[in-house]
């Protein structure tokens, strides 16, 4: 991830971030500060009013070598974050962006194939009357990218979730059965229609093998579009995460990175934006489960629903779900659809 742009000489990693992004409300701009002294103890930065913007990541908390999505944080609550995506010649590209810890970070994907020569992200953050902008280059590994394979309607790839990476929230994923020994996800590709467009629809694996479970419905999630053996899909509203409990998204995106024969995809990352008031049936009430996803410096996964660049309700009760898988292997059959209102007769399940 590229450092952010600025305009100013090298500082220390912290001052510089510190200082950087705030603009402050119109006037004269002020004297820059003298860099730390390394000798002295760092001072307690506070969240007073009108008191600096002040940025603690701008880089995706990711364990993949190419993440596709982004995140940025401040070290107090912002009132907006505004997210936008381009390619190298500055064409826009569609994107999601949701709430994360509450309002004090923002993460964010494009739902277009990341382009082959790189993206271009720009962050606008607002607290009170004072905003700033950050602008980053996200690389790309060119040697990854080539020509699309063959052979991929209805491709179906094996997303195991023993080897998923919970990006966001760190806490533990209330949402999932036990990973270890839960159904794996599988995700299909369909045709292209007239546009390009791929449906992608989800099923799960039968606990403890790699068959398709037939006694679990498919999920359509909505449309992908590949571009240099890159994926990238918007999940729809109303999509759901196949689990034991359907997990109902009110938007997501997908993306990954096929190989040069379609057999793997590489650098997979899901992101969900839940609303927990439609699994309290489940999961119990929405301030239970928020009181429950509380990290070390007490700050809850639970956030609004609202997108950022909207501003914040005061809701608190979804959460924004990364997911992360370095590798996945095609599946050795298509995914076969499975209607809940039409299962099989040996299904002696209910669902």
């Amino acid at each position: 991830m590229g450092r952010p742009s600025t305009g100013m000489p090298p500082l220390g990693a912290f001052a510089a971030l510190a200082i950087a992004v705030l603009t402050a409300a119109p006037g004269c701009r002020p004297d820059l500060p003298d860099p730390p002294d390394p000798g002295e103890p760092t001072p307690t930065v506070g969240c007073e009013e009108n008191g600096p913007v002040t940025l603690t990541r701008t880089a995706a908390d990711s364990t993949l070598v190419a993440p596709a999505w982004v995140e940025v944080c401040t070290l107090c609550p912002s009132d907006s974050f505004d997210v936008s995506f381009a390619d190298a010649e500055g064409t826009a590209l569609d994107s999601v962006t949701a709430w994360a810890r509450g309002t004090g970070c923002a993460v964010a994907m494009t739902t277009a194939p990341v382009p082959a020569d790189g993206l271009d992200v720009t962050y606008r953050v607002t607290a009170g009357e004072r905003s700033g902008d950050v602008t980053l280059d996200v690389p790309v590994s060119a040697e990854e990218r080539g020509p699309d394979p063959e052979g991929l309607d209805g491709a179906t790839f094996t997303l195991e979730w023993p080897f998923a990476r919970s990006r966001h929230p760190h806490e533990g994923n209330p949402l999932l059965v036990d990973p270890a020994d839960g159904p794996s996800l599988l995700v299909s590709f369909g045709a292209p229609d007239g546009d390009g467009l791929r449906p992608v629809t989800a099923g799960v694996t039968v606990t403890g093998g790699g068959e398709q479970d037939l006694c679990e419905p498919t999920h359509a999630w909505g449309a992908a579009r590949l571009d240099t053996r890159q994926l990238g899909a918007r999940l729809d509203a109303g999509a759901s995460i196949p689990q034991p409990t359907p997990i109902p998204v009110l938007e997501g995106a997908l993306q990954g990175r096929l190989n040069e024969t379609g057999e793997g995809l590489f650098d997979v990352a899901l992101i969900g934006v839940i609303d927990l008031a439609a699994l309290e049936p489940a999961l119990g009430p929405v301030a239970d489960v928020c009181a429950d996803l509380v990290d070390l410096d007490g700050v809850s996964a639970c956030a609004p629903c609202t997108a950022p660049a909207d501003g914040a309700d005061e809701s608190q009760r979804c959460i924004t779900a990364v997911w992360e898988w370095a590798a996945a292997a095609r599946a050795d059959e298509p995914l076969q659809p499975v209607d809940a209102d039409a299962l099989p007769p040996d299904c002696n399940r209910e669902h």
